[in-house]
């Protein structure tokens, strides 16, 4: 969905997907190569991993949905599991990458609509997944620890700024996905196991 609510790429069986606007009623094909979509915070530009057939056909892009302009920001190689589109409402990072340090630590980038690397922070745990919270102040994400068989770790970072990157782990075990933001983004509801 976009953050206005207006649009949606839909997903349907056969990997046929489609780019549906529902005030206007318009839907427009989307290559089935393209995976793991994020909207900008205006729903006018969407970022998402273009997965060709090879790792050198393995990209990080955009796509302008006004224009039709299709970007190539960044290549994937065969990480295309280690980085998440994920654009922050302020527009800055179109998405977070991981990178393995040690058994158990991971440096964090968020990667600008340029395709640079932006803030670069080290983590605890592996197989991060996160969110913004929707003033874009804070990331808020999960990752596993591996000395507790996966356990989940939440974690809190600061989203922007000279301190971006700045993470503090939070009181309980679960994942990013069962928690949201209040609409303050001063409280956060998570469900736990």
């Amino acid at each position: 969905w976009s953050p206005d609510r207006r649009s949606a790429v839909i997903e349907e069986t056969g990997n046929k997907k489609t780019l549906y606007n529902f005030q206007t009623k318009q839907r427009s094909s989307i290559p089935s190569q393209w995976e793991r979509f994020s909207f900008n915070n205006t729903g006018s530009t969407l970022a998402f991993q273009h997965l060709g057939g090879t790792t050198d056909t393995q990209w990080l892009a955009t796509a302008d949905l006004n224009s039709g302009a299709i970007k190539l920001l960044t290549a994937l190689g065969d990480r295309t599991y280690a980085v998440q589109p994920k654009w922050s409402p302020s527009n800055n990072t179109v998405a977070v990458a991981t990178v393995p340090i040690s058994g158990n630590t991971q440096q964090m980038i968020f990667i600008k609509p340029d395709g640079q690397y932006g803030t670069q922070t080290v983590i605890q745990g592996l197989y991060f997944n996160g969110q913004w919270s929707q003033d874009g102040k804070w990331l808020l994400y999960s990752t596993a620890d591996p000395d507790q068989g996966l356990r989940p770790k939440l974690w809190i970072a600061i989203g922007e700024g000279t301190q971006a990157g700045t993470s503090q782990q939070l009181p309980f075990s679960t994942t990013s996905e069962q928690c949201s933001f209040d609409k303050n983004t001063r409280r956060l509801i998570c469900s736990v196991p």
